[in-house]
């Protein structure tokens, strides 16, 4: 008797913890979460369940804010229809004046300078050579210039109404950069250079100019006249490019 009736308690012991262990697989299982496939242009996921950015790129060393940090350097910038961007590395929020979530769109690939409002297209730079013009009012693509090489895109300006400026890095193209940074990886911001930049006038998609200027300049816009800032040697320099 003694023995059945401790065969039984063993049973209920073992039922007991196998139930509980199925309990918790089942809400481990249910707590994964689950990114829905998006066919459309458009994304409008709520915040938590957007995916995170991955990449090829090393996020750290292309100065993303971080992986679920909005970017302040990069927005927020305002919208036709009271919406407001706001970035996380290579993906785009736009949301109403509630803060609802009206539009998401992925880019995979970082943001390499802050998005502009030229016409009616969000014009946007971001790795692989993408320049990309969104519609604002609901993130669709309306058009799209992409370019292969070891050349990457470093400014975006507005120019005039409908017409803007890209700066174009040849580093990667420049023997005499090309051996130091060889040499000395870490020294890539100051190592010599030997060739020009790219700089381009651009209307949506079409290119309409296009100059050389100097290596690492940042370009400045007064009026409607184009100026290339740089160092030479341990002084500042500012030329003019181009004036209409």
């Amino acid at each position: 008797m003694r023995r059945h009736f401790l065969f039984g308690l063993a049973a209920s012991i073992v039922t007991f913890f196998l139930g509980f262990a199925g309990v918790v697989i089942i809400l481990s299982i249910e707590a994964i979460p689950v990114i829905p496939e998006v066919s459309s242009d458009t994304r409008t996921l709520p915040l938590e369940i957007v995916e995170p950015f991955e990449s090829a790129y090393d996020v750290d060393n292309l100065g993303c804010w971080g992986d679920n940090e909005e970017d302040p350097r990069y927005g927020p910038i305002s919208l036709p229809n009271k919406l407001v961007l706001t970035t996380i590395c290579g993906t785009l929020y736009a949301r109403d004046k509630d803060k609802n979530l009206v539009w998401v769109r992925y880019l995979n690939t970082p943001l390499f300078d802050r998005p502009q409002m030229i016409g009616k297209d969000l014009v946007v730079i971001a790795g692989d050579l993408n320049l990309v013009g969104l519609d604002p009012k609901d993130g669709v693509i309306n058009w799209k210039v992409s370019a292969n090489g070891r050349a990457f895109y470093t400014q975006l300006v507005p120019y005039s109404q409908d017409s803007y400026l890209v700066l174009v890095d040849m580093s990667n193209y420049d023997d005499k950069h090309q051996v130091c940074v060889n040499d000395e990886p870490e020294k890539w911001d100051i190592c010599p250079r030997g060739e020009d930049d790219k700089l381009w006038l651009m209307k949506k998609d079409d290119q309409i100019d296009g100059w050389n200027v100097p290596a690492r300049s940042k370009i400045e816009v007064e009026r409607n006249t184009i100026y290339s800032a740089f160092r030479q040697g341990s002084k500042k320099k500012r030329i003019k490019i181009y004036s209409r």
